[in-house]
């Protein structure tokens, strides 16, 4: 996947979420963390102050699904990943699916963004 952009309240622990979904590392830069992998690169910046003050986030996360996007990580182990995700702030919501020999699952970033993990089945 080419890098994703993702604009988040607490960029500290989102970074930590996805640090722990791309099994890489993550590196502050400031206004963002960069979080990279040996396939994939997620760059978590801060929302504008003026934008941020409009947001609300819940606990647990409430889906943002008025987004066009939903971004697929391929990974090792699903269930490993799920079990990192969930200590990190995530969420899995519905049911995963096998298609064509893989698995897929949707998951909650701690800020409610929709995402989705495919490994083998």
């Amino acid at each position: 996947m080419s890098p994703l952009v993702l604009f988040a309240l607490d960029v500290p622990r989102t970074a930590a979420f996805y640090e722990s979904i791309l099994g890489g590392h993550a590196v502050d830069e400031g206004a963002c963390s960069r979080v990279t992998s040996e396939i994939d690169e997620v760059l978590v910046h801060d929302i504008p102050a003026e934008i941020a003050a409009t947001i609300e986030i819940a606990s647990p996360p409430v889906a943002r699904e008025d987004t066009p996007m939903k971004p697929v990580f391929i990974v090792d182990d699903v269930d490993a990943t799920i079990a990192r995700a969930e200590a990190h702030g995530g969420q899995t919501i519905g049911r995963g699916f096998t298609y064509e020999g893989r698995r897929y699952q949707d998951l909650l970033d701690p800020e409610g963004n929709v995402i989705q993990l495919r490994g083998n089945a």
